[in-house]
């Protein structure tokens, strides 16, 4: 009777039974080593079962080739994202999109293929026993990997002063000789773009993209010149700071008033 069994098997399958030897492993694939579903029936007339899901953003296309070759295709699943990395994965989705197909026990290569997605293609192996029912969820990690730590931002508020103002340069050139300097008595560092230098006639410098560390200070000079980490220039070649008397304030981005300095 088990050499008749093993006839019909032959006959209706067209393979010989597998008693569950390694899979076949040819160039990229590895075990995919699917999930026995026991709830499912198992009379299956020697056929094997296998449940597929989607939980993917992505049209899915799972392809067996084995001792037949079938092709799934599976809906994109409306919930699912693309994971950053295998351990984001939550676990199967309890309504996504399935599909099922009967197949001959025996090897088979799969292929998996997220449609439209920047996602690394599935490859692997399963061996199907006779009346044995199997499944499986498949999700999305994205080839980019997880997203970069987002660089850290400068706090554009903070404690500056402002130290002195050179209004009477001694200098021939008074106009490019005036300037003010402010010092960064925070414990942090200070990114100064848009904050404003005002005089009391309302004359006033702007702020270009600019970090000021703490502790350090800053020379904003009249005229030009070249910019770098200790010295600014307005770009304005006219006098600016009143000989009689004049005061400075030093507004940030939101307009506050973070000192003033009198002469």
């Amino acid at each position: 009777m088990g050499n008749v069994g093993q006839h019909y098997y032959r006959w209706r399958h067209g393979t010989d039974v597998p008693d569950e030897p390694p899979a076949i492993d040819i160039g990229n694939f590895s075990p995919l080593d699917p999930t026995p579903l026991i709830q499912w029936p198992v009379a299956q007339g020697g056929d094997a079962l296998v449940v597929l899901q989607n939980d993917s953003p992505y049209l899915l296309q799972v392809t067996f080739d084995g001792p037949t070759s079938h092709t799934l295709t599976i809906p994109a699943n409306p919930d699912g994202i693309l994971y950053p990395t295998p351990a984001a994965y939550p676990g199967c989705d309890d309504d996504g999109p399935a599909d099922d197909v009967l197949l001959p026990p025996g090897n088979y290569r799969v292929k998996l293929d997220f449609i439209d997605g920047n996602v690394a293609p599935g490859r692997g192996y399963w061996t199907l026993i006779p009346d044995a029912s199997y499944g499986s969820c498949f999700y999305a990690v994205s080839q980019d990997g997880p997203d970069p730590e987002p660089e850290p931002t400068t706090p554009t508020t903070g404690t500056v002063t402002i130290t002195d103002i050179l209004w009477d340069s001694p200098v021939p050139d008074e106009v490019s000789g005036e300037y003010v300097t402010l010092q960064n008595v925070d414990e942090h560092p200070i990114q100064m773009q848009n904050w404003q230098i005002i005089d009391i006639q309302d004359n006033n410098y702007t702020f270009p993209s600019f970090v000021l560390q703490p502790g350090a200070t800053v020379t904003i000079h009249n005229c030009t010149g070249q910019n770098n980490a200790s010295n600014l220039y307005t770009g304005t070649c006219e006098a600016t700071w009143n000989n009689g008397g004049d005061t400075a304030t030093l507004l940030n981005t939101i307009a506050e008033v973070v000192d003033t300095y009198s002469y």
